[in-house]
């Protein structure tokens, strides 16, 4: 049991955990073999519903958010009393809240909830914390019927790695299948992969790769310090104007270094895309960025019949840079929107005119979906 509560950083947790081996497939579409460290498995899945049922139950007569010890006791009494030998132990003084107290619960039974629930058992924990009121929202679903198959996700995923990274000679997948964004009930796949020296986050959304993080840890080098950058800021298209353009003019440089001195760089194709993207300070000809604000929100609102009040309720993030089609171009990044029909979207402007260039927005479908270069 652990004092910070775990359903705070549950998201990151369900991608970078590390994975444990169970079983081995073959991946007939890539050169390599990989293992699926928690594939699906009815009997077990079974198994998980009643436990979770009679735990839920118990723990519904406690609506507190923290639970005494002698509280805590007593559920896993009343837990042994129906078979199950629960066994988790508290530390002295320890707060014991209710959401880790549950799935401590389930640890106890079924091993880790990161590395070894399938798909189905996180999501039905998630649906179980929703209604004891420890979740807002569900961070795990249940795939659709036309979502494509576990097998599909991790088959694609691989070719992706050895596509454009490595072809590893095996690699552990850590299968998940999560809301896109907060509160946002649309699934997307999300895979942690461990390759000898590497880590993968890949995401697959209506059968596509939308995005494939890697967090391997070098001593140095360019691959370190982006990573490092990207820990410290988070995803490059929410840095600041100051940010993008300071990193993009060093990166040619960089670039050149990594490749005198044969360095492995993951990210090479990300990298080069930044650095040839054009982004620079807003020119004195070019509107405030305010005004793109406005217009991008009212363009966005017409568009997609977004409440004006729900995208001013989320993320803004901006863009400035120049290109041949278009020359100076103000780029509104609109990100974690709570709206049902619309959840992230990206607006470009004529930074002169003011002039809506293009209005998109990542949705569930692949029509819909932005690509990863194109939401900087």
């Amino acid at each position: 049991m652990k004092l910070i509560q775990l359903k705070k950083i549950l998201p990151l947790l369900m991608v970078l955990a590390g994975c444990l081996m169970i079983c081995a497939l073959s991946c007939a579409e890539t050169n390599s073999r990989y293992i699926v460290t928690n594939p699906a498995n009815a009997e077990t899945e079974a198994k998980f519903s009643v436990f979770l049922s009679d735990a839920k139950a118990l723990l519904a007569s406690y609506s507190s958010e923290t639970l005494a010890e002698a509280e805590a006791d007593a559920v896993i009494a009343a837990l042994y009393s129906k078979g199950y030998d629960v066994v988790v132990e508290f530390a002295d003084d320890e707060t014991i809240y209710r959401y880790d107290f549950a799935s401590d619960l389930c640890v106890s039974l079924f091993g880790d909830r990161i590395a070894n629930w399938s798909v189905q058992c996180k999501a039905e924990f998630d649906q179980a914390m929703v209604e004891l009121g420890e979740l807002e929202y569900c961070f795990n679903l249940i795939p659709g019927e036309n979502e494509i198959s576990e097998d599909e996700a991790g088959r694609l995923a691989m070719a992706h790695i050895e596509a454009y990274y490595e072809q590893p000679e095996e690699a552990t997948i850590t299968l998940n299948y999560m809301a896109q964004e907060e509160n946002h009930q649309a699934g997307q796949w999300a895979l942690g992969i461990e390759t000898k020296n590497t880590s993968y986050s890949v995401y697959i959304t209506s059968g596509k790769v939308t995005s494939c993080r890697t967090h391997e840890r070098l001593d140095g080098g360019l691959e370190a310090y982006y990573v490092s950058l990207w820990s410290e800021r988070g995803d490059f298209a929410s840095w600041t104007l100051e940010e993008k353009v300071a990193f993009a003019e060093e990166l040619p440089e960089l670039l050149a270094q990594a490749e005198e001195n044969e360095e492995v760089v993951h990210s090479d194709l990300e990298l080069h895309v930044i650095a040839s993207y054009g982004f620079c300070m807003p020119t004195d000809d070019a509107i405030p960025q305010e005004d793109a604000y406005e217009i991008a929100l009212k363009a966005t609102a017409e568009k997609f019949g977004v409440a004006e009040e729900n995208l001013q309720a989320g993320e803004d993030h901006y863009s400035f840079f120049v290109n041949e089609e278009n020359g100076a171009v103000w780029r509104v990044i609109f990100w974690m929107v709570n709206d049902e029909n619309y959840h992230s979207g990206v607006v470009d402007l004529n930074a002169e005119t003011g002039e809506v260039l293009r209005v998109e927005k990542n949705g569930s479908t692949a029509a819909e979906q932005i690509p990863y270069a194109d939401q900087f």
